[in-house]
């Protein structure tokens, strides 16, 4: 994942913040504005001395740095990349699956009746056999079963950097997929999502506090993405 950073402006006191050219109204033959006449001494023996005292601090610190950001870019990257496979096969699976339906509506009219209900399952397992509705969602699963603890792993950083929100963004951004095959917007009904999220943006900002302050506390949320979770949904 690249992070774009912003530029910004040269320092004032570094031999690059200002243009080599007379400043304007001034003859070239002139010191330039903030210039001094004296000659530019070069560092003393005690600055040498202390710069090379922190030199090794410096280089472990870049040298640890990469590392963090490398399993973060790792762990998102890799989320990311499913997050997309996920949304594909779900466009496979939507149409096909909206399809046996509007088959099966078609010949059998809406809303369903007692009278007809066993010919009507019948010709709507027949539909999807036959459109290959079952492997298509079969697909789409195993691609959200391989995001799961990738997605465990991301809720659980803590929220201190623009990257670890964006994470947490993109796990949002999944949970929110659209819930009905024939579904053309995006799911809102389910608070737990943007509690994390919010949880997140909280955190980012420094804004933890003051809900520590307010005396009420944010409601517990469930592991969206433990087995167990699915095994109660089964029973």
């Amino acid at each position: 994942m690249t992070i774009e950073r912003p530029m910004f402006p040269p320092r004032a006191d570094s031999v690059h913040a200002f243009p080599a050219h007379p400043a304007i109204g001034q003859p070239e033959s002139h010191a330039l504005t903030g210039e001094s006449a004296k000659p530019a001494k070069g560092p003393s023996r005690r600055h040498l001395l202390a710069g090379l005292a922190v030199l090794p601090a410096a280089v472990s610190a870049v040298a640890a740095a990469p590392v963090l950001d490398a399993a973060l870019t790792e762990l998102v990257g890799k989320f990311e990349l499913l997050l997309g496979e996920y949304y594909a096969r779900r466009a496979d699976w939507g149409p096909r699956l909206a399809q046996a339906h509007a088959e099966t509506d078609e010949l059998f009219g809406v809303p369903w009746e007692a009278e007809n209900m066993e010919a009507r399952c019948r010709f709507f397992s027949e539909a999807t056999d036959r459109l290959d509705v079952d492997k298509a969602h079969d697909r789409m699963h195993a691609v959200g079963e391989e995001m799961k603890p990738l997605a465990r792993a991301i809720v659980a950083l803590p929220a201190t950097s623009i990257e670890v929100l964006r994470a947490r963004a993109l796990v949002a951004f999944w949970q929110v997929a659209p819930l009905s095959c024939g579904d053309t917007t995006y799911d809102f009904d389910n608070e737990i999502q943007f509690q994390m999220l919010f949880s997140a943006v909280m955190e980012f900002c420094r804004l933890t506090h003051k809900i520590a302050t307010t005396g009420y506390t944010l409601p517990e949320m469930p592991d969206f993405f433990s087995p167990c979770v699915d095994d109660e949904e089964a029973a």
